[in-house]
């Protein structure tokens, strides 16, 4: 027999799985499913929150065999995190039947001959592991015996787990639910007749059915009722106050994906405004703003809404630290677009203006490379008229002198008494605006200047082609 280790995943199957259970299993099918159960050992060592739902799905064809399993396991989410969450998993083995190998896809031939005893043995790619599809995939288990362990010649096994749905054992909740939220071996959250509520493996009520919504929260249960948001224990005991709103759903999530410092706290609005609780659900600030937005970390800085202003206040001291504008929009990592009586200007990180609040437009170009914020330059708009700001340098490229202006990865392309030219961004004429038109053509794939009919060619730095 010859059995190959893997390295590398398997499309997934258009075949319609088979639903079957554990005493229909045989030959390979019997063996493979044994495997996958050994493989879910050791992925999931964690067995108070492990277990296995009854139903087994095999595909088998001329090419593979596959078996699946669903199971629950750990929350998906991180404790803190608020968001529906999962705990229900798909899980499958997959093995295709021996054929001609690709070329590149290298792999180990068994049995070896040692000594007198032929040794058979596989190795089961865990494509779990989150590596490269062209780089060797760490095995998951692998095995060796004197004996042939399938009785077809198999090879590519591989092992794959997925967040999945919540499927519902109904060995554990019999009962009959509408829309589950939530499931794992010990509690179950679902809707009955519109209301939602929690009910245990043992078939007790641990939230009555009352409930317009239920969400996980650290090991407590986020609530609404009423149009209201508290939270609850596990007896139905309220432990937090009762607030407006929480974070909007995935928000929060999201935030702490690339925020961490802002997984220690919730944000919520008691009597109309804004506010954060701790991991106890105590309320950490005053309650003074309207809305409170993240807007940066080191140090945490949140955009405060209060009296149709905004202001920048920093969260550990809970002070504001800019003046109030109308609109304040991050621009980047050090400077601010900030808005005063429907004029634009821009303020850097201490809030030192860079550009008056009297202009009627600040727009970064569309072609500005984004991780370079030392070379953003911005086209500015007052009364109609437009120039050119370099932000990284500080300086003006060109004064508010033309009707319109476009800015390419090596040169501006601006208008003037209704004809076009081109500067660099040192302020240097490249071409005069004398041009009746000066645009990228789809059908020659450059850009051209045009004159009374006549056609001219601009290269890449914006100079016209002799």
């Amino acid at each position: 027999m010859l059995c190959f280790l893997a390295f590398f995943g398997l499309g997934k199957s258009q075949e319609k799985p088979t639903l079957t259970d554990r005493k229909n299993l045989v030959g390979d099918q019997k063996i493979l499913h044994q495997l996958l159960l050994e493989c879910l050992e050791i992925k999931n060592p964690d067995t108070e929150a492990f277990h296995l739902l009854p139903e087994i799905y095999v595909v088998e064809n001329s090419a593979k065999i596959k078996v699946s399993v669903y199971y629950y396991g750990k929350n998906y989410y991180p404790e803190n995190y608020y968001s529906p969450s999962m705990a229900t998993y798909t899980a499958s083995l997959t093995a295709e039947k021996d054929k001609p190998q690709p070329k590149g896809n290298y792999g180990t031939s068994n049995p070896h001959f040692e000594r007198e005893k032929p040794s058979f043995g596989f190795g089961i790619a865990d494509l779990d592991a989150k590596k490269s599809y062209y780089a060797s995939v760490p095995n998951i288990l692998t095995k060796k015996s004197d004996q042939p362990i399938f009785k077809n010649d198999l090879v590519h096994l591989s092992y794959a787990s997925n967040v999945s749905y919540n499927k519902v054992d109904l060995n554990l909740y019999p009962q009959e639910f509408g829309h589950v939220t939530f499931v794992n071996k010990s509690f179950i959250i679902a809707n009955i007749k519109g209301k939602y509520g929690v009910v245990s493996s043992k078939k007790e009520e641990i939230l009555p059915f009352e409930y317009e919504q239920i969400q996980l929260i650290n090991k407590d249960f986020l609530v609404k009722k009423d149009s209201k948001f508290f939270i609850v224990n596990s007896k139905n005991e309220k432990v937090s106050d009762i607030f407006d709103e929480f974070i909007p759903l995935f928000t929060y999530s999201m935030m702490i994906n690339s925020n961490p410092e802002l997984k220690h706290f919730f944000q919520v609005k008691i009597a109309g405004k804004a506010n954060f609780i701790d991991g106890n659900y105590k309320i950490l600030k005053p309650s003074v703003y309207d809305n409170l937005q993240y807007l940066k970390s080191g140090p945490l800085l949140f955009l405060a809404d209060k009296d149709d202003k905004q202001v920048i206040v920093d969260f550990q001291t809970f002070k504001e630290i800019s003046p109030k504008f109308d609109r304040i929009r991050r621009f980047d990592d050090t400077n601010y677009e900030v808005t005063n009586g429907g004029k634009k200007g821009i303020v850097d990180a201490n809030f030192k203006t860079i550009l008056d609040c009297t202009y009627d437009s600040v727009e970064i170009s569309l072609d500005t490379d984004l991780s370079k914020p030392e070379e953003y330059k911005l086209i500015v708009g007052k009364d109609k008229k437009f120039g050119v700001f370099h932000l990284g340098e500080k300086r003006w490229i060109t004064n508010l002198d033309f009707e319109s202006i476009d800015i390419s990865l090596k040169y501006i392309t601006l208008k003037k008494d209704g004809k076009f030219g081109t500067m660099d961004f040192e302020g240097k004429i490249l071409i005069p605006a004398k041009y009746d038109s000066l645009e990228f053509n789809p059908k020659t794939k450059q850009t051209e200047a045009v004159k009374k009919g006549k056609v001219s060619s601009v290269d890449f730095h914006g100079y016209l082609v002799k």
